[in-house]
């Protein structure tokens, strides 16, 4: 208010003392010196508006920069969601390969004989309820941790294929395996001659023998506690064939022998925890032991029982030491 009044007086004393007149004859006399003056306060208004606009800019484009890296970083954790998504929906674990002796004896026990060891229900209620591993297209797979593939020829096609990457050419009644894919190689890339060949070599193999004991006393009497703990009710010591009796310790039905829980990989309508009884000839020459090589040891190896097994596998730990030595005398000749 203070400084109005005084422009107020002040221009009363200019009217007094003549001042603006003075001033207007001079701008009069002088026009190129208020034009200056108007185009110095031109120019500096006009550089001062230019340097908030360049302000203005520089915060506009701060305020992209963060919404960029907003959005990059709202991206990351979508990928890392859709990673732990994958993660909880995909395992994986180790194989140990089983050893394909024998395979032509396994592949010559019907299906009748498979299935009629099954009791999926549990039926004689002694807590062990193996099935047989309907495959959708109606065949019981026997060969493979989870029995899922039904016969050698099949075996060679699933293999061939999983394993090495190789197109096989179609063969009547045959599913198993990929007949072409895009790798630029002309299919099929194993001619059908090598895989009769591959398949015929398979099946006449022969299986592992047992073991001439040391102590035939001791892996006598192992072999009676391996009947009377239960070992036998799974590992069924020998299956008909057409070809004769198969000794290969198993009864090719799915079993449940993990603790409930248990992570793994589901195949067919094969449970993560549900394995095929793993034959139990040539045990002693194939170690590690397990599904996923996790046992050592054959004692290991009995001691990871669990589900079905769970009962036998305490009946196990109970026995008296010379039982149990006389138990794995009898596994080793195997």
């Amino acid at each position: 208010m203070f400084g109005a009044v005084g422009r107020f007086f002040k221009s009363i004393w200019y009217l007094m003392t003549g001042k603006v007149d003075s001033a207007s004859a001079n701008i009069r006399k002088n026009p190129h010196v208020i034009q200056a003056t108007f185009d110095n306060i031109v120019r500096e208004k006009t550089q001062r508006i230019g340097q908030y606009k360049d302000a203005v800019a520089a915060l506009i484009a701060q305020e992209e920069k963060k919404r960029s890296r907003i959005s990059q970083l709202t991206d990351e954790v979508n990928r890392l969601e859709q990673l732990k998504a994958g993660a909880a929906a995909n395992f994986f674990e180790m194989r140990q390969t089983p050893h394909v002796f024998g395979a032509g004896l396994i592949d010559a026990i019907s299906e009748a004989t498979i299935t009629a060891n099954a009791d999926p229900a549990d039926g004689d209620a002694d807590g062990i309820s193996g099935r047989a591993h309907g495959l959708a297209d109606g065949r019981v797979g026997r060969f493979g941790w989870k029995a899922d593939v039904p016969s050698v020829a099949e075996f060679v096609r699933d293999a061939m294929a999983a394993e090495i990457g190789l197109t096989l050419p179609a063969q009547p009644g045959l599913s198993f395996g990929i007949t072409t894919d895009l790798d630029g190689v002309a299919d099929p890339e194993l001619p059908l001659k090598d895989v009769e060949d591959i398949t015929f070599f398979m099946s006449t193999l022969a299986g592992p023998p047992q073991q001439t004991p040391a102590d035939p006393a001791l892996v006598a009497q192992g072999g009676a506690v391996f009947s009377t703990i239960g070992c036998a009710k799974c590992h069924i010591p020998s299956l008909p064939s057409s070809l004769g009796d198969v000794p290969l310790f198993s009864d090719l039905l799915l079993h449940d022998i993990l603790p409930a829980g248990s992570p793994g990989i589901e195949s067919g309508s094969a449970t993560q925890t549900e394995f095929r009884t793993a034959p139990l000839w040539g045990l002693s020459r194939t170690p590690p032991y397990f599904h996923d090589g996790s046992a050592d040891s054959v004692d290991l190896a009995i001691r990871k029982h669990d589900g079905e097994a769970l009962t036998v596998r305490q009946t196990y730990e109970a026995l008296s030491d010379a039982d149990r030595t006389a138990l794995l005398a009898f596994l080793d000749t195997l």
